[in-house]
């Protein structure tokens, strides 16, 4: 699907597109598993603990023009609530340039999978991430590893969906 900014999308829509990841993911996972150990992780990510993330590394200003932003320009005074909600966070480094629903984690469009080794998570094996980009192509989706302004290695989404669309529904 091929979605433009300001196109008419409908939840039914979204479960389907939600179904179609469900379906690539897990072919993703099995493929993977066959080959190497991996973690699995965020296949939905709930709003609250993406505020968690979001908040980590800002100032409460940031915090607060971030919830404005919610509510004044996407009309979703939910998610600023649940972004001042959850109060400080103490960890100084930014972990996500997410708030919540901006992340395709809120819609079950998109999931994390890590290289592991020896039960420890594996992050300086470029050939890993590699082979985990290369069945994320074959299983048909986008690696956040092949992102040009913020490499993510972990992350997997379905294609052609826009938080931008989908805060809306």
């Amino acid at each position: 699907m091929d979605l433009r900014y300001g196109s008419m999308l409908t939840k039914s829509d979204l479960t389907k597109a939600q179904l179609e990841f469900a379906e690539r993911f897990t072919l993703l996972h099995n493929i993977c598993r066959m080959d190497m150990r991996i973690k699995v992780d965020y296949y939905l990510r709930p709003d609250r603990e993406q505020a968690v993330l979001y908040r980590r590394g800002r100032n409460l200003e940031k915090i607060e023009a971030k919830a404005e932003e919610l509510s004044d320009v996407y009309g979703r005074c939910d998610l600023a609530f649940i972004l001042i909600d959850v109060g400080p966070q103490m960890e100084t480094k930014r972990v996500t340039n997410a708030a919540p629903g901006q992340s395709l984690h809120n819609y079950a469009l998109a999931g994390d999978v890590y290289p592991m080794r020896g039960g420890k998570l594996i992050f300086n094996d470029n050939a890993l991430w590699e082979r985990i980009g290369n069945v994320a192509e074959v299983c048909k989706l986008k690696w956040g590893g092949n992102w040009k302004m913020f490499q993510d290695k972990a992350h997997v989404q379905h294609p052609g969906y826009r938080w931008q669309d989908l805060i809306r529904l």
